[in-house]
């Protein structure tokens, strides 16, 4: 557990540090595809010391595990704990739906979404 939170705190999964409010706990990850790109995985926990959450992020294609898991990980366990999205992250959540989620609903002929929540 001590590994999984200093990968949170200065590790790979840096980018799902919500401290000091929340210890997060987690662990990238980056399945090979041998059809096209990598896909990204970060799995994790909160609080550290009183889990009340687990998550699994896969991103199809999303290459490395910090690059497109994290982020979306860190917009989840926010909403879990917030409730809302803050503001200072607002551009991360507009990046995530930019670069992973809309790019995939325009590639399998679905029609745009109205809106995406996270």
């Amino acid at each position: 557990v001590n590994g999984m939170a200093d990968a949170v705190t200065k590790g790979t999964c840096y980018g799902a540090n919500l401290a000091p409010e929340i210890q997060v706990c987690g662990k990238t990850g980056t399945a090979q595809n041998p059809h096209g790109e990598d896909h990204s995985l970060f799995m994790g926990f909160a609080p550290k010391d009183d889990p009340q959450v687990a998550i699994v992020v896969i991103v199809e294609n999303g290459r490395f595990g910090a690059t497109n898991a994290v982020p979306i990980g860190r917009l989840m366990l926010q909403k879990f704990f917030k409730g809302e999205i803050p503001e200072t992250d607002k551009w991360l959540e507009k990046t995530m739906i930019d670069r992973v989620v809309l790019p995939y609903l325009y590639t399998k002929n679905a029609p745009p979404a109205a809106t995406v929540t996270i």
